[in-house]
């Protein structure tokens, strides 16, 4: 990395369990997206093979960087980072964060239900927009009746 470049995000994890959402992208990964709908109706879930991709790959992480950046969760202290995606806690009500930083900078943790800050349920929200509309294919477009 040059001197002037800034670091970029290389790795974020974002998961509601027991399994309600996850988004997962990293450098030279491909990416994943799921999530339970708010009716209740059968789970989403995409992989996006993003290998041979790697540009998507890069403006799917500087987006989510800025979500980052502008909730302030960098800012925030870690909670629980060594249990964050730890199998056991994943079978419990909460919410696991993880992600990482081309100069080495890391930033883990998890969080029970009743106990997400609401930087990270804002978080949340944004990144399970961002998901819907990067991974989710278009509905179908039904041409209009001519008059």
């Amino acid at each position: 990395m040059s001197s002037n470049e800034e670091p970029r995000l290389t790795w974020f994890e974002l998961e509601v369990c027991p399994f309600q959402f996850r988004l997962a992208v990293a450098t030279g990964q491909n990416a994943l997206f799921g999530y339970q709908p708010d009716d209740g109706g059968k789970v989403r879930s995409y992989g996006l093979v993003y290998r041979h991709d790697q540009q998507r790959v890069k403006s799917l992480l500087e987006s989510l960087h800025w979500l980052l950046v502008a909730n302030g969760i960098l800012d925030m202290p870690q909670t629980a980072p060594e249990k964050a995606f730890d199998p056991q806690t994943m079978t419990l009500e909460s919410v696991h964060v993880r992600i990482a930083y081309s100069d080495g900078r890391k930033w883990a943790s998890v969080y029970r239900d009743g106990e997400v800050p609401a930087k990270v349920l804002t978080l949340i929200d944004q990144a399970r927009y961002l998901g819907v509309n990067e991974f989710e294919p278009p509905p179908e477009v039904k041409p209009t009746p001519e008059e």
